[in-house]
């Protein structure tokens, strides 16, 4: 958050499952509407997921299921990816065995602009900021992910774990 009154850049931690349940949540915990609108400027969701070990990396064997499952096709197209490299580790010495190696963040972000800061902080609050980002071509946890995995930086079974 950015204090309206020093002018001071502030970084908080809220836990929520999305960046638009961080808006709420600051709500319920009694911060004031006028106030959330005056100082943030923007909310960033995020998960540490594992990165596939880049020595023992191979073609993902599911990867025709997975497509289909998690509708990949439709995701690639609106985030122009030219292919989808579905991946998985075997497992080797340099990544003891588990096919990760290293961890990367999936993201969500939410810019509070104006369209955010006019929208009724209510129970359909959410859902509305979630409609109005896709509306903006961003991503969510779970797209985020999913877009990280296609480009073969993390295996969909990553994803789910943690953004599912």
């Amino acid at each position: 958050m950015q204090s309206a009154l020093t002018g001071h850049l502030v970084f908080s931690t809220v836990h929520t499952n999305d960046a638009p349940s961080a808006y709420t949540r600051l709500l319920d915990l009694g911060v004031e509407e006028f106030l959330l609108n005056a100082a943030l400027v923007s909310i960033v969701a995020q998960r540490l997921a594992r990165k596939i070990c880049q020595h023992c990396s191979v073609v993902e064997p599911e990867s025709a299921t997975l497509i289909k499952k998690y509708q990949l096709d439709e995701l690639a197209k609106r985030f122009a990816l030219q292919q989808i490299d579905l991946r998985c580790g075997t497992g080797c010495e340099r990544c003891a065995n588990t096919g990760y190696k290293g961890r990367m963040a999936v993201t969500e972000y939410l810019r509070c602009d104006e369209h955010i800061k006019s929208l009724p902080k209510g129970a359909n609050f959410a859902s509305a900021a979630k409609q109005y980002n896709r509306q903006q071509n961003r991503r969510t946890l779970m797209e985020d992910g999913l877009y990280k995995a296609m480009l073969g930086l993390t295996t969909i079974e990553e994803v789910v774990r943690v953004a599912g």
